[in-house]
C-alpha cells in the first residue's frame, strides 16, 4: 500500500472513530436530559399525576434504564426532590454510592442518576477540528477541478491558499465528503485539438471492423522502462475522473532505464522481443539498423502480402526509415494510427502487463538485470492474452469514440 493510501485509510479510520465518539457523547447528553425531566416529573406528588404521566413516567424510566423494560413495578423508584438533594449534599462529602444508597433506604442506581442528573450544562465537545462551511466546501471543490495546479495541490497548502483557519485533516475530510481523494495520476501523451479529430476520425472508420480484419494487423512498438519503480504524481479527483485532462501527466519525467522493442501478430502469434543492452550504445538509425531490424525482417518473411503494418504518427525517427522501407518492399500495406494514441495500440497494455509480471515475481527493474528480466517477461506473454487483446480492437476504438478523442481506459 502506498504511503498516501495508508494515511487515507488511517484518516478514515480517524473520523469513524471520531463519529463514534461524538454520536455516543450525543447519546448520553440526551439522557442526561431525559433524567433531568424524570427527576423533575418524579417531584411532583403522586396524586397530581394522571394516568397519562404514569406511562410517560415509566416509558421515561425505560429509556433511561433499559434493564428495567417490561417489569412489574409499583414505581418505587421513585425518590423525593429532599432526597436527591441528600443524596447530592452526601456524595459532596465524598460518600460513596453504596454507602449513600444504605443510609437513604434507596437503590443504587437512584443514587447514581441523582447524581449524574444534578448538571444540566452540555458537555463539553470532543477535539474535532472546526469543519468547512458549505460555501466554503463549494469554494474548496471548485479550486481542486479549476486547474492542474488544484488537482495536484497538497492538502496541507489548501488552506492558506484559501485563506483560511483550518487543518490539512479539516480540508481532506471535506473533500472525502465530496467524494474526492488522492490517486496516483496516469501518463499519457498530450493531445491537442488536431490530434482528437484524427483520433475520432480513426476511431469511426476502424470501429466496425471485423476481429478477422484486426488479426491481419503486424502490430510492433517500443517502450522505455525507468529503473525501479516511477516515481508518481497524486493527483485529487473523483473515482470516475482518472482520465479527465487535469488529472492526467502529459509527459513522464525522463527518468534512466531500459528500451524494449516487441512486435506479435494473431496470424503468426508472437514475435522477437529485443532489450537495448548497455554495450550497444546510443540508440540511433544506425545502430537500430543493426541490432533490431535483422530481427524484425525475419518475422516479416513469416507473414502474408496482405497482412498490414501497424505504424504510429509519427514513427520513431531512429526506426522510420529502414522499416517503412522495408515494408514497402514487401508490398504490405502500411496501417497509420494517429499520434498520442497508445491506447489503440495493444502492445501498450503488454508493457504494463510486463511490469507487473518482473514486480510481482521481486525481480529487479534496475541494472543490467533489468533487460534479462524484460525478455523473460515477454516470453512469458501467453498466445491467448495477445489474441484477447486484438478482439479488443473494437472496444478501443468505441472508448475513443465516447471519449470524444480524448484519452481512454486503455
Amino acid at each position: 500500500m502506498d504511503p498516501e493510501q495508508l494515511q487515507d485509510t488511517v484518516l478514515e479510520l480517524q473520523q469513524h472513530q471520531q463519529e463514534l465518539q461524538d454520536f455516543q457523547l450525543h447519546q448520553q447528553e440526551q439522557l442526561l436530559q431525559l433524567h433531568q425531566r424524570l427527576l423533575e416529573f418524579e417531584g411532583k406528588q403522586t396524586e397530581d399525576k394522571s394516568a397519562q404521566q404514569m406511562r410517560e413516567l415509566r416509558q421515561l424510566h425505560e429509556l433511561c434504564y433499559p434493564e428495567t423494560r417490561g417489569r412489574n413495578s409499583t414505581m418505587g423508584y421513585q425518590i423525593t426532590r429532599d432526597q436527591r438533594i441528600q443524596i447530592r449534599t452526601l456524595r459532596d462529602a465524598n460518600w460513596t454510592y453504596q454507602r449513600i444508597a444504605t443510609h437513604l433506604k434507596v437503590t443504587h442506581r437512584q443514587v447514581q442518576y441523582a447524581v449524574s442528573a444534578r448538571s444540566t450544562s452540555p458537555l463539553p465537545r470532543s477535539g474535532r477540528p472546526a469543519g468547512l462551511t458549505p460555501d466554503q466546501i463549494q469554494q474548496l471543490v471548485e479550486y481542486v477541478i479549476s486547474s492542474k495546479e488544484g488537482r495536484r495541490m497538497i492538502f496541507g497548502k489548501i488552506p492558506d491558499k484559501m485563506g483560511w483557519d483550518c487543518s490539512e485533516y479539516t480540508v481532506r475530510y471535506a473533500l472525502r465528503r465530496a467524494g474526492f481523494k488522492k490517486y496516483p495520476a496516469v501518463t499519457r501523451l498530450p493531445i491537442n485539438d488536431e490530434t482528437q479529430q484524427l483520433r475520432l476520425d480513426f476511431a469511426y472508420k476502424h470501429v466496425n471492423w471485423t476481429i478477422d480484419q484486426w488479426k491481419n494487423v503486424l502490430w510492433s512498438a517500443e517502450k522505455w522502462f525507468a529503473h525501479g519503480k516511477p516515481s508518481r504524481v497524486w493527483v485529487t479527483r473523483k473515482p470516475e475522473e482518472e482520465y479527465d485532462q487535469d488529472c492526467i501527466i502529459e509527459e513522464a519525467p525522463k527518468e534512466q532505464g531500459q528500451l524494449f522493442w516487441g512486435c506479435f501478430s494473431a496470424l503468426k502469434g508472437k514475435g522477437p522481443g529485443v532489450s537495448w543492452e548497455y554495450g550497444w550504445g546510443s540508440v540511433g538509425p544506425e545502430s537500430y539498423y543493426r541490432r533490431v531490424f535483422p530481427t524484425l525482417s525475419d518475422w516479416l518473411d513469416l507473414h502474408p502480402k496482405t497482412a498490414q503494418f501497424y505504424t504510429p504518427d509519427p514513427a520513431p525517427a531512429h526506426a522510420a526509415l529502414a522499416t517503412l522501407e522495408e515494408v514497402r518492399g514487401r508490398r504490405m500495406a502500411i496501417l497509420k494510427f494517429p499520434p498520442s494514441s497508445t491506447d489503440l495500440n495493444p502492445l501498450s497494455t503488454v508493457w504494463t502487463a510486463m511490469r507487473d509480471s518482473i514486480e510481482k515475481s521481486g525481480k529487479t527493474m534496475d541494472g543490467y538485470a533489468m533487460a534479462e528480466n524484460l525478455k523473460k517477461a515477454w516470453d512469458e506473454i501467453s498466445e491467448d492474452y495477445l489474441r484477447e487483446l486484438v478482439e479488443s480492437m473494437p472496444a478501443r476504438c468505441q472508448a475513443v469514440i465516447d471519449a470524444k478523442g480524448l484519452h481512454t481506459r486503455f
